[in-house]
């Protein structure tokens, strides 16, 4: 009886170690797990640290530009107004002065010496409103010189609304074909025999969008995609469509080029130092002041621009999707609205 009680103890006593072992291993590998977890999750808790400091940068900066441009808007107002305000007085002085000569041309017995005079008072009255009726130069320039690249840090609060551009069908190269909703374009090779080919362009890949640009400001977006070549800018109503003709301002093109990937041109031979490859490009035309310029329409970086020259009414904006060479270049090139 003594012996099977030690034999049981002793079944009971391995029994245990075993037991205690396999907890102690449990145990031990809970703990190496609760560490790897609180390591990880205290990595996690510094970044969301660092990413809620660098937005909160981030949207104190953005609120600053909001503020520094919001500034800038309201002195080009103002500025704005101290002209009309001149203009006005101008006017009412102008106004007095008519009447005053109307009552001396009433009084027959006018002086030869006074009659000259009225003369030129007439034609100076007449040059200041010719003047006042250009007050249009004035409230032109209330319009704000804001352009693209001043929402390079808060595109998210400010962005300029796109004209509502459509691709115009009829000068449309034969080779292109134009969605049924006017807002994209692709390389399709034709093989019908169009009858009417005067307003269209050949030999070059190219379309125009309409409305066309008289004055004013105007912002228009153009989804390129990854194909690896394209043209996109503005042209002279006024330009040769048939043949081929060199794409610079002497001949009626302010256009951007893209040749390859991270290879873009505008004027001259040389490439633009471009790190990226736009998929939205962003154009921004500002007739008033003869301004073209080309953004990465999701980062705001500029990537090209015209200054000062002849961009005047008569514009339209130019586009060529490509010759194929990838997949990607099959694909449309579309007018964001």
């Amino acid at each position: 009886m003594g012996n099977m009680n030690k034999e049981t103890e002793s079944v009971i006593e391995m029994v245990w170690r075993h037991q205690k072992d396999h907890i102690v291993e449990q145990l031990t590998y809970l703990q190496e797990h609760a560490w790897v977890l609180f390591e990880k999750y205290e990595n996690i808790m510094r970044l969301m640290h660092s990413k809620a400091a660098t937005h909160m940068q981030l949207i104190s900066e953005a609120f600053q530009d909001i503020s520094r441009l919001l500034q800038t808007e309201a002195n080009v107002q103002l500025k704005a107004l101290e002209g009309l305000e001149n203009k006005t007085l101008n006017f009412t002085s102008l106004m007095s002065s008519m009447k005053e000569m109307q009552e001396k041309i009433r009084d027959k017995k006018l002086k030869w010496r006074e009659r000259c005079d009225i003369a030129v008072k007439t034609s100076v009255m007449n040059a200041q409103l010719e003047e006042m009726l250009t007050m249009k130069r004035v409230i032109d320039g209330a319009i704000s010189p804001l352009q693209t690249h001043e929402w390079r840090g808060i595109r998210h609060f400010m962005k300029p609304i796109p004209d509502p551009l459509c691709f115009d069908p009829e000068s449309a190269n034969p080779n292109l074909r134009v969605s049924i909703d006017l807002t994209q374009v692709k390389f399709q090779p034709s093989t019908e025999n169009l009858k009417d080919r005067r307003h269209c362009f050949e030999p070059g890949l190219y379309v125009l969008a309409m409305p066309g640009f008289q004055s004013g400001l105007h912002y228009w977006e153009v989804d390129v995609g990854l194909k690896s070549n394209w043209i996109i800018g503005v042209v002279k109503g006024l330009v040769e469509r048939k043949g081929i003709t060199e794409l610079s301002p002497p001949h009626g093109y302010f256009v951007l080029r893209k040749h390859k990937d991270y290879e873009f041109y505008g004027l001259g031979s040389l490439p633009l130092m471009v790190k990226t490859s736009p998929i939205r490009i962003g154009v921004s035309l500002d007739l008033i002041r003869h301004h073209l310029a080309f953004y990465d329409a999701d980062t705001a970086k500029m990537i090209y621009e015209y200054s000062d020259c002849s961009l005047d009414k008569g514009l339209f904006a130019f586009f060529c999707p490509g010759v194929p060479i990838r997949v990607e270049d099959w694909r449309s090139m579309k007018l964001c609205l």
